[in-house]
């Protein structure tokens, strides 16, 4: 029975020592290192490999969905760049006839209602111009804001990574303690059920 038991207990520690070994090798894979590549008729690589995918499509996706952000920014920024260098140039000569206005008005040839016409336009066009100024540092601000969040996902990703490589290692360093142990036992019981009944009735079973 202990016997029994024992080999049960040897074949679940080299399973889970196996299912460290492989999570390993994923880590590592998402760091960059080796591709995580496994054999189509491994169990335990199987079950590593799909939680290898779900990790890379979940990263991915908050990367897609940050750049995706990210491009909205720099088409807004160069949205209102031209609209606000199409201000710039038109500006000047909305001045200019403000000012010419101006000139005809007190010079008696036009009504004051044409001079306060000019006036507003060229109001508005400044308001413009500033509006566009204000699109554009909010742009810039998205950018830099995206920018820095794309950096700060992977940063997490690694982070997080770094610190389940920490404890799996650990982990795979306990088990492989056990299952040397299990290795000693199991040459101990070879040992023993290699010599007669009566050699083995006299020996003492090996430590389990």
């Amino acid at each position: 029975m202990n016997t029994l038991l024992n080999e049960a207990d040897s074949r679940a520690v080299q399973a889970d020592y196996e299912r460290k070994r492989l999570t390993l090798r994923r880590i590592d894979a998402e760091l960059g290192g080796p591709p995580f590549r496994i054999q189509p008729d491994d169990p335990l690589a199987l079950e590593v490999a799909a939680y290898y995918q779900a990790n890379r499509r979940a990263v991915e996706a908050a990367l897609d969905e940050e750049r995706a952000r990210l491009d909205r920014a720099r088409r807004d920024l160069a949205a209102a760049e031209q609209v606000r260098m199409r201000l710039a140039a038109v500006l000047p000569h909305y001045r200019e006839q403000e000012m010419a206005d101006e000139k005809r008005v007190r010079d008696g040839f036009a009504g004051a209602l044409m001079g306060s016409e000019k006036r507003r336009e060229r109001i508005e066009k400044e308001q413009e111009l500033i509006t566009q100024g204000h699109l554009i540092e909010s742009a810039r601000a998205g950018i830099a804001q995206s920018e820095k969040k794309l950096a700060q996902i992977d940063s997490d990703a690694r982070r997080a990574l770094r610190a389940e490589r920490n404890d799996t290692q650990a982990a795979l360093d306990r088990l492989a303690q056990e299952v040397a142990k299990h290795a000693h036992r199991r040459r101990g019981w070879s040992r023993i059920w290699q010599r007669t009944p009566a050699e083995r009735s006299s020996s003492k079973a090996p430590y389990c």
